[in-house]
């Protein structure tokens, strides 16, 4: 029998970017259906999710405190990130950026997150199986 080829670091830098917009793009969809604002896509958030999925991978650490980046707090303010509320959603080992959302969508806490009036922006990072969705609300100018 035939074992499946896995891909190799490039692909699956592809596989990760294209996964990150995409459950970023099905926010925004789900969003607009209960007419809430869409939120902006901010690197810096998007580099302390990818790096916290990447954590989590890497130490087989399923939590949203890392041991070694601390809670999303500390993580946000590695990356220099001025909030005023954040919020995360975590996942592991679903085959796909509509099978995460979908996972979020049927758990109350999860929901609450993607569903948040006050959220303005969000961060998704993607590591293999891994996904966090992390999201802010800036403060006011």
């Amino acid at each position: 029998m035939l074992e499946p080829l896995q891909p190799d670091e490039a692909l699956w830098k592809g596989i990760e970017d294209g996964t990150e917009k995409e459950i970023f793009d099905i926010t925004n969809v789900l969003r607009s259906r209960h007419n809430l604002k869409a939120l902006k896509w901010d690197e810096k958030i998007s580099e302390a999710a990818y790096r916290h999925s990447k954590d989590m991978f890497e130490h087989n650490d399923f939590s949203h405190t890392s041991k070694k980046f601390g809670s999303l707090s500390d993580r946000l303010k590695t990356e220099k990130v001025v909030f005023q509320a954040a919020g995360e959603n975590i996942a592991a080992n679903y085959t796909d950026g509509p099978a995460v959302v979908e996972g979020w969508l049927n758990s109350k806490g999860h929901r609450e997150s993607l569903l948040n009036k006050d959220f303005t922006h969000l961060g998704v990072g993607v590591y293999q199986k891994y996904y966090t969705q992390n999201f802010i609300q800036k403060w006011a100018k």
